[in-house]
């Protein structure tokens, strides 16, 4: 038993001296790219050991039995294609065709995206914009088309799949956490269909362990910064998880009428060294900064670290029974759909 517990140690630090070394050198964007495969890594671990995976809650909330072929999709922060991946074959199984558009900045998962489109013989791909999402905010279809990032006709469904959060940066003060929401809540909207629904998925400071990591963290290194991050938290609160977007949506488009519905689900992180669970509580770090190419701050690296190894517990996390680690996650599907009015 000692030896195990040794052997257990000196993973642990060779581990941590590796991911301490391989975030050393690297960019804003660059250590997202990084921390993104590990977290992906921990939800996919918690997919194989959950009986009811997030895919499946996401999947039932889109409600694609109700569509006829083919169906309509925009994806913004469309990442690499799993998720739209998953969507086209369970339309496939509905004998439905699907023409999918997408946004996605990352060049490298754009292209990623578009081959994932293409291996799919029920997909075709309309739009492919290399943008920002904050690219929709203030401008005309007729820009937007210009610019190759609108598709040609109004979408069955609209998703923000995991990419709610990169439109406001912690660290600009003179952000408005609130005007962007509406702002990318209007943008779907708009793109949406009558009768179309749009689906936002993401985590927020339900996360009791990664929130905590993440204000203690900020309290310590970036002091100034804590309260844009509290002010982005009550943002999507208030309007996505209360639901007070809706009545913005109703005041400015009384031609429709905009409902929401909100469900829970668990989609935690499962890793097997403390070290890759302290990498994952910072994701929070890279809201709004994804595209930023100034040097990563290797300082929160060590902090989470040392936070996951020191205060862990309280959180919620704990050790299966075959040694991997368990991070306590809930994610928020929030759906609204778009109705004419009578």
């Amino acid at each position: 038993m000692a030896a195990r517990y040794q052997a257990r140690e000196l993973g642990e630090k060779e581990v941590r001296l590796r991911l301490e070394e391989e975030f050393s050198t690297l960019s804003v964007s660059e250590a997202y790219h990084k921390c993104l495969v590990i977290v992906n890594k921990g939800k996919e671990e918690s997919r194989k050991r959950d009986s009811r995976n997030i895919a499946t809650i996401r999947m039932n909330s889109l409600k694609l039995t109700e569509l006829s072929s083919p169906v309509r999709i925009m994806d913004f922060g469309g990442g690499i294609g799993t998720p739209m991946a998953a969507i086209c074959k369970r339309l496939k199984e509905l004998n439905k065709d699907a023409i999918v558009s997408v946004e996605e900045p990352h060049e490298e998962s754009l292209q990623k995206y578009k081959k994932c489109i293409e291996n799919l013989d029920n997909a075709t791909l309309d739009v492919a914009y290399s943008g920002r999402f904050q690219d929709y905010f203030g401008k005309s279809v007729e820009e937007l088309r210009s610019i190759g990032a609108y598709p040609e006709e109004l979408q069955d469904r609209v998703l923000a799949i995991q990419s709610m959060y990169h439109l406001t940066k912690w660290f600009d003060p003179s952000s408005d956490p609130y005007e962007e929401i509406r702002r990318a809540v209007f943008a779907m909207y708009t793109i949406l269909k009558p009768g179309g629904m749009m689906l936002m998925q993401l985590d927020s400071g339900d996360n009791a362990f990664m929130w905590n990591t993440t204000v203690h963290c900020f309290e310590i290194l970036f002091p100034n910064d804590v309260i844009n991050l509290k002010k982005i938290d009550e943002a999507r609160r208030s309007l996505l998880f209360q639901g007070k977007i809706v009545n913005m949506l109703n005041e400015s488009f009384p031609k429709f009428k905009a409902s929401i519905s909100h469900e829970e689900g668990r989609c935690d992180f499962v890793l097997p060294s403390l070290a890759e669970i302290g990498v994952s509580s910072f994701f929070t770090y890279f809201d709004g900064r994804t595209g930023d190419t100034s040097k990563f701050d290797h300082r929160m690296l060590s902090f989470c670290m040392n936070f996951v190894q020191r205060e862990g517990s309280k959180y919620g996390l704990s050790q299966e029974g075959d040694g991997m680690w368990r991070l306590l996650n809930v994610t928020h599907f929030i759906t609204i759909k778009k109705e004419k009015q009578i």
